[in-house]
């Protein structure tokens, strides 16, 4: 009888610990999704407040059709 205890508090205890597991990855996904998310929305930031000083129209054309920009926006 203390066997089928035993093996059900075993498979409790590696259920916990894979739930803690998957949270600890989960908060990893976020902070990494936030950070890239960070990087793009300072680089949008960079591009149409910094010297260039596009629209972001004008950077999305750029971006997606490079050969239809001037040679100042490349």
């Amino acid at each position: 009888m203390s066997t089928t205890t035993d093996i059900s508090r075993q498979k409790a205890a590696d259920s916990d610990i894979l739930r803690h597991y998957q949270d600890i990855l989960r908060h990893r996904l976020l902070i990494m999704l936030l950070l890239v998310a960070a990087i793009v929305v300072s680089l949008l930031l960079d591009f149409t407040m910094g010297p260039s000083g596009l629209s972001l129209d004008v950077l999305w054309q750029t971006l997606t059709n490079p050969a239809q920009a001037d040679a100042g926006t490349r």
